[in-house]
């Protein structure tokens, strides 16, 4: 799967590029995500359960070790919610900062 977004972002032109694949050597999910506002080519990975489906990374920003989460909820064959976090506690809060919503077009 891939996702091309663009856009304005606080002004600013904006634009990203997603790809989800498996990794069939982890047994895992991965999803790479890059933007034009960071530059950061980001992997991250993780594995499904039930309907929801969640993928983490760390990376360094500006000298700080940073949690990213990417949340895939309530996963249906025509729907779901995701929902991207950071923390910069090492997990213990997150800062919830993007949540869309897919639906599947008729």
């Amino acid at each position: 799967m891939s996702e091309r977004f663009t856009g304005t972002r606080a002004g600013h032109p904006f634009s990203a590029i997603a790809m989800m694949g498996f990794n069939s050597t982890s047994g895992k999910l991965q999803r790479m995500w890059s933007d034009s506002e960071h530059g950061l080519l980001i992997i991250y990975e993780g594995k499904r359960n039930g309907d929801e489906m969640i993928l983490e990374t760390e990376v360094s920003l500006d000298g700080r070790k940073v949690k990213l989460r990417n949340s895939y909820l309530a996963l249906t064959s025509n729907s779901f919610r995701l929902e991207s976090a950071r923390s910069v506690d090492d997990g213990k809060t997150w800062i919830t900062v993007t949540k869309l919503q897919y639906r599947r077009k008729a």
